[in-house]
């Protein structure tokens, strides 16, 4: 789960989709510090093409909340990104 999160925080789109096909990965993991998904990462980072890869995966929860009660949703609009 560690190395979805260093790929969405890189904008490093290429592992993102290779990691994106194990069935097994937990797309919705939080990190330690501060609760946040892969999803809520990229948006915050502004990748873009990792952000649309991962809104086109089902498994993506873009209601999970961070520690600080603002979800992925609330990120991706405050950076004008639309499901």
């Amino acid at each position: 789960m560690e190395e979805l999160r260093q790929a969405c925080s890189d904008g490093n789109v290429q592992e993102v989709q290779e990691l994106l096909q194990n069935e097994q990965i937990n797309i919705n993991w939080q990190d330690f510090e501060y609760s946040r998904t892969p999803f809520y990462i990229s948006c915050q980072k502004g990748h873009i093409e990792i952000v649309k890869l991962l809104l086109n995966d089902n498994r993506v929860d873009i209601n999970k909340a961070d520690s600080r009660i603002y979800n992925s949703k609330w990120m991706g609009s405050e950076c004008k990104y639309k499901r």
